[in-house]
């Protein structure tokens, strides 16, 4: 009788073990659940806070600019008003010699006194031949601003390393670049930079760009896609950029990282003139 009681109760205590092992699994698993899901929400308020984070950052770095960009398109609007008033000037005239007219004379009789005023009524008056009057229109002049690319403005914007595309040719440059004291994804001494299809250079190509401060050298390291660009298909639609660096997020200077732009370091500031290639980078 005693081993039948001592059996009934190892039984329900395997059997309350189990049920408890079986209760703290299913708590575990909705504790997983919970917690994936909160990470979710975490992951997706840190990507909101960082896009809000550059919008800010653009409409500041715009905000600094504005006399300048004011500055520039006053610039353009006088260039374009002295190349009008240079073409009318070069304007050919057009002589014409005056054709001998005829004219037949006019006699005025002596004024007739009438109250408190005095008319004179002349018998004929003759006016002249009046000559077709020729305006001259000048050609329309095309005016081509120099020195500044349509859409810039001066905002240079970056694209962490990781973004490149997993097995492209993008990712074969970045297998020998190292992230330099600013955190630019560099090769021998360059960054890698992405810009837009306007230019006609391609992947490998080294380039030279030229601003109104100076000039910097880079690789291409990326192309902008065109749905990205403006009509000139050499400017980010968006924010204006023109050189895209590729940079390592973890590598840079936090004060340069919260301005979103690389224009903030003094080496890369200034308004893209032009853009040349110089040769092509050897990877061996």
């Amino acid at each position: 009788m005693k081993t039948n009681l001592f059996k009934n109760n190892k039984y329900k205590v395997i059997l309350t073990a189990v049920i408890i092992v079986c209760l703290s699994l299913i708590a575990i698993i909705g504790l997983s659940i919970r917690v994936g899901s909160l990470q979710n929400k975490l992951n997706n308020t840190q990507e909101e806070l960082e896009i809000a984070t550059d919008a800010i950052s653009e409409h500041h770095f715009q905000l600094e600019n504005k006399d300048r960009l004011i500055k520039i398109y006053k610039d353009k609007y006088e260039l374009l008003l002295s190349v009008t008033s240079e073409s009318e000037e070069e304007a050919p005239e057009e002589t014409q010699e005056d054709p001998v007219k005829e004219t037949k004379e006019t006699t005025v009789p002596e004024p007739v006194v009438m109250g408190a005023y005095t008319e004179v009524t002349p018998e004929e008056v003759i006016e002249p031949e009046t000559e077709e009057e020729v305006i001259y229109e000048p050609e329309p002049v095309e005016v081509v601003y120099e020195g500044y690319i349509p859409g810039d403005t001066g905002f240079r914007s970056y694209e962490p390393y990781t973004a490149i595309g997993h097995g492209s040719i993008q990712e074969t440059i970045l297998w020998h670049a190292t992230p330099d004291e600013n955190g630019l994804m560099s090769i021998n001494g360059r960054p890698l930079v992405a810009i837009g299809t306007g230019w006609g250079y391609w992947l490998y190509d080294e380039i030279t760009v030229y601003t109104d401060e100076g000039s910097y050298d880079c690789i291409v390291g990326d192309i902008k896609a065109d749905a990205h660009t403006n009509w000139t298909n050499k400017v980010t639609a968006a924010n204006g950029c023109v050189v895209e660096f590729i940079v390592d997020p973890w590598a840079m200077d936090p004060a340069v990282k919260g301005t979103g732009s690389i224009s903030s370091i003094p080496k890369y500031h200034g308004y893209v003139t032009d853009i040349v290639k110089t040769g092509e980078v050897n990877l061996g």
